[in-house]
C-alpha cells in the first residue's frame, strides 16, 4: 500500500532497533549487555508492504496554487519483521485540543 493523495492515517509504531555496543565484553556477558532498543514513533503512514513501513513526521498538504501535491518529510524507514507493535492513533480527547470545524 503506497499512500498518495490526502492526509495518510496517523499511527503509532513500537518496533526493535539494532543497536551496538563499544565496550569491551566476556562472551558470557554479551546476552546480559547485548540486547536490541525499543522504539516507538509516531507519524503518517506512507508506504506499507511485505518489506516495510514508512511514516513521515511531517504532512505537507497539496498547494494547488503553486502546483504542488500531497507529500511529507522527515520519513522514517521501519523494516517490517522489527515491527511489534502498530496502532492507529485518532483525535485527541483533550478539551483543550481545538479540532477543525
Amino acid at each position: 500500500m503506497l499512500h498518495t493523495k490526502g492526509k495518510p492515517q496517523l499511527v503509532e509504531i513500537e518496533w526493535l532497533d539494532a543497536r551496538t555496543v563499544y565496550a569491551q565484553l566476556d562472551y558470557e556477558d554479551v546476552e546480559q549487555k547485548c540486547k536490541l532498543s525499543s522504539r516507538v514513533s509516531v507519524g503518517y503512514l506512507v508506504k506499507r508492504d511485505r518489506e516495510m513501513l514508512v511514516i513521515a513526521h511531517t504532512h505537507d498538504p497539496a498547494e494547488p496554487e503553486v502546483n504542488t501535491k500531497d507529500g511529507g518529510a522527515d520519513f522514517t524507514i521501519i523494516p517490517r519483521g522489527w515491527v511489534t507493535k502498530l496502532t492507529k492513533m485518532t483525535m485527541s480527547q483533550d478539551p483543550d485540543v481545538q479540532e477543525e470545524a
